[in-house]
């Protein structure tokens, strides 16, 4: 179960509902006292109602920038396709999110220097 009734635990979104997403909410459902899945974002409808209902995670958002204004997030861990991460990213690093993201960061190096450069802005 992601959710968590300790109002202590920090508010994760996680970006991307992918076959990934079953190892990384096994990893947090290992700490519930300290993390819970407040929110998933995927533009793919299905994936979103699947990972959702099955891990109980009660938001649901189909942009990163709709999920960002309705959640107060701690963090949130990014495991979309490579392609489409630098538009992910900054929004949440302009936010002020951090963010834990699933390798490669970008497609060529440049775009991994990029990304960091931009992170290292905030």
């Amino acid at each position: 179960m992601s959710r968590n009734a300790n109002e202590a635990a920090r508010r994760i979104g996680i970006v991307g509902a992918g076959n990934i997403v079953r190892m990384h909410m096994q990893g947090i459902q290992r700490h519930p006292a300290e993390l819970a899945v407040v929110a998933v974002c995927d533009p793919d409808a299905a994936r979103l109602k699947d990972v959702a209902v099955t891990w109980e995670i009660p938001h649901r958002y189909e942009t990163v920038e709709r999920m960002l204004a309705g959640e107060a997030l701690d963090a949130a861990v990014v495991l979309t396709p490579t392609h489409v991460r630098r538009q992910v990213l900054l929004p949440l690093m302009e936010a002020g999110v951090p963010v834990l993201c699933e390798k490669p960061l970008a497609e060529t190096y440049g775009e991994a220097v990029a990304l960091a450069a931009e992170a290292g802005r905030g």
